[in-house]
């Protein structure tokens, strides 16, 4: 062991740390000994504080203090203590400790935690100074933290109101004012109109808007911030479908103001709303006002956008050509102008239209030239299909077949090619592996890799069996593999203390401190240490280990997925997107298989392949059990609380509570639901259930009706939502995957 190792004296018992993961421990580790052997240390008195036995925690916390026992993590120690003290209301010993923590270490991360926090013990010490508190000097930050915590945790009413009123007076600070809202309203009706307008947009801009609508009603009333009140008013009216009366107000509002900003916006969104009224004459005449005014603003693209779909509307490709063509040229890499180009694309394609459908590919392939690019020869494929150009057809056939390395477009372009074809890929791909061969005998990896890079598993696709042809590429891949330090560590079996040893060198033992906590339980300090460590650490298999580790033992696990996206790339592995050539416990690092307890009994009950389950969960969470989207969908299969609770009822397990943060709640519901969306749709095409998944079921059957479920890979091309139809390429592609590499 390395001198610079703390090596501890056995003085009582050995304490065995189990390794616990929110994603299933595998036995237990080797602990390095820079774990303390004593009965009293930070992982016993930690649980005692988890498990909320502050008292015996403290007295555990602060004999550790007094001893020379995990000085390494020593300002943790001083920290719980503190924290245990102020959670059994020792305001004055949890002072003392929090001083100390900042005192002694100034550099700690959990200095700004302890500042807020002996904020809050003094706050409570002096029984809740309200307004010496607010009015003093401390920092924003802390106030609002110490604010809201007290605000949160006191039992009386009127002390909780006058925190939230100076919270809100002071900061406009959003938990305050909510909590105003829902049991103090009146409050807010007494603020002076400044207050009360600041207060109305916040609720506005936190979702709450029938609440913010009656307040910017008052104002109108008070006739004070009148036209800007008008202006929200208008805004929700027509976020909530009120699209005529929000077109009342937004013209009341542009006849009675010069505010730059707002009346910039309320053009637009009068706009928009005319345009959602399919009164494209007024529609066009705002936008067109929006741009004479307001020329080089962000929002131009998506007028373009606009101006383009309400062409499309009534099949006027001509028009919709001359706008396109401008925001092709001024906007080439905005978000709008791809939809505008793809919105384009598949009207010209409805009507028939070759000379416009192969222009617009034609536009796509320059927006995609290298990434997503057999997306591209995927739409060349099927929309020469369509329009009967078998020519063409077949030339990006053969393009998909050669190039692509999604295996979801090779299987869509193999349900359109000959018998002739399939054999010409079978030839190359002999050629190739024959030129790999010459290549690594002459050890010029560079060229084999290439080589290998170019073999198309066909056989392997279509069969999820592994050919002699793909044995032996990826036997000659490994071999290259090996030759990388990472990967020979990775096959070493070297025993967890060397690891440890060997990390601790790398980076001059800044990583013991974060293992210490790990392996004591602190999973989530762990994490935020280790993170921190991570992000500017050269990565080596040591990291790469404990990385494993901690983040998954932290449920961070999407932290860690985003680390193995691209795996290769630790090895010098530069082919990204070809993750069939890696070695079969690196592709399961890509594509692996979490919550197997939950997914597979539940998956076979409703007769779903489990696989399929996998890909959904991995492209909608990447198997973040805490996951929650911007529109509220929540967990690893990022449920809507409505379509859950509707789902609690049929499923086989009615939970009551519902958590949809709780891994095996959330699977056996979205499970459940998947299989209500197979039967909805009643067919076996994965991509039409994927697209439902994501899009909605009405949407599903509209898809369905359209394009029919004989053809998966046909339905997923002409899906017509820019989020889901590239959802559904990512789902398919893992599925095609995860059948592969594992066996249900």
């Amino acid at each position: 062991m390395k001198k610079n190792i703390i090596i501890f004296v056995i003085l009582f018992e050995l304490i065995i740390i189990i390794m616990t993961s929110g994603l299933g421990a595998q036995g237990k580790a080797e602990i390095p000994d820079i774990v303390s052997k004593n009965k009293i240390n930070y992982g016993n008195a930690l649980k005692l504080h988890n498990d909320k036995q502050y008292k015996k925690a403290y007295t555990q916390f602060t004999n550790l203090i007094n001893s020379s026992n995990d000085l390494l993590i020593r300002d943790y120690i001083i920290y719980y203590g503190a924290k245990s003290a102020l959670n059994t209301n020792m305001y004055d010993e949890a002072i003392d400790f929090y001083s100390k923590l900042m005192e002694e270490y100034p550099r700690s991360s959990l200095y700004p935690f302890a500042e807020q926090y002996k904020a809050l013990a003094e706050f409570y010490k002096d029984d809740y100074p309200i307004s010496n508190f607010f009015n003093g000097n401390k920092q924003k930050w802390i106030k609002e933290f110490v604010g809201l915590r007290a605000m949160r945790e006191t039992d009386d009413t009127n002390k909780a109101k006058l925190i939230a009123l100076e919270l809100t007076k002071k900061y406009i600070n959003r938990e305050a004012l909510i909590y105003l809202n829902n049991n103090f309203e009146e409050e807010i009706y007494n603020f002076n109109n400044n207050i009360k307008y600041k207060s109305a947009v916040e609720l506005y801009d936190a979702g709450y808007r029938t609440a913010a609508l009656k307040y910017f009603d008052n104002l109108i009333e008070l006739n004070a911030y009148k036209n800007n009140s008008i202006y929200y008013k208008a805004r929700i009216n027509q976020l909530a479908g009120n699209r005529e009366s929000a077109s009342t107000l937004f013209n009341e509002y542009l006849a009675n103001t010069n505010n730059k900003e707002y009346r910039k916006l309320a053009i637009y969104w009068n706009a928009n709303n005319y345009e959602k009224l399919k009164n494209y004459t007024k529609a066009r005449e705002l936008y067109n006002t929006f741009l004479r005014n307001y020329p080089k603003d962000s929002y131009v693209p998506r007028i373009y956008n606009s101006f383009i779909n309400i062409s499309l509307n009534s099949n006027n490709l001509p028009e919709a050509k001359k706008y396109l063509t401008n925001a092709l040229k001024n906007f080439h890499n905005n978000r709008y102008t791809e939809l505008s180009l793809k919105s384009y694309l598949r009207k010209a394609l409805k009507l028939k239209n070759k000379t416009e459908t192969y222009y617009s590919i034609n536009e796509l392939d320059k927006i995609y030239p290298k990434y997503r690019h057999d997306f591209v020869l995927s739409w060349y494929m099927w929309a020469a299909e369509e329009l009967g150009d078998t020519e063409i057809r077949d030339k990006y056939i053969m393009k998909s077949l050669l190039e692509s390395k999604n295996p979801f477009y090779v299987k869509g372009a193999l349900s359109l090619a000959t018998p002739e074809m399939v054999n010409y890929i079978s030839q190359s791909n002999t050629y190739y592996l024959n030129e790999a061969k010459k290549y690594y005998t002459d050890s010029n990896y560079t060229k084999t890799m290439q080589m290998l890079n170019n073999i198309q598993f066909i056989d392997y696709i279509v069969t999820k069996k592994e050919d002699n042809l793909v044995k032996e590429a990826r036997a000659i891949a490994k071999n290259i593999f090996m030759q990388n330090k990472f990967v020979q560590d990775f096959y070493s079996n070297k025993k967890e203390n060397e690891i440890f040893n060997e990390l601790s060198l790398q980076t001059r033992q800044d990583v013991n401190k974060p293992i210490l906590l790990y392996y004591y339980g602190d999973m989530d300090n762990a994490y935020r240490e280790f993170n921190g460590i991570y992000q500017k650490t050269q990565v080596t298999y040591p990291l790469f280990y404990y990385a494993e580790k901690i983040y998954k033992s932290s449920l961070n696990t999407k932290r860690f997925m985003q680390i193995c996206a691209n795996i290769g790339k630790y090895f010098g592995y530069n082919y990204y997107d070809n993750v069939d050539l890696l070695p079969d416990e690196f592709r399961k690092y890509v594509y692996p298989r979490y919550f197997d307890e939950y997914v597979v009994p539940e998956a076979r009950y409703y007769k779903i392949e489990p696989n399929f389950v996998y890909s959904i969960m991995r492209e909608e969470s990447l198997f973040d059990v805490k996951a929650k989207s911007y529109v509220g969908a929540m967990g690893l299969m990022q449920l809507m609380p409505t379509t859950a609770a509707a789902e609690n009822k049929k499923a086989r397990y009615r939970y009551n509570p519902l958590y949809l943060t709780d891994a095996k709640q959330n699977i056996n519901i979205g499970i459940s639901h998947l299989s209500w969306l197979f039967q909805s749709q009643n067919a076996s095409n994965y991509a039409l259930v994927a697209a439902s998944y994501n899009a909605g079921s009405g949407r599903g059957n509209r898809w369905k009706r359209e394009y029919g479920t004989n053809n998966m890979y046909r339905t997923a091309r002409f899906i017509d939502i820019e989020e889901t139809e590239f959802y559904v390429e990512r789902v398919m592609r893992s599925y095609e995957y995860y059948s592969r590499y594992y066996k249900n």
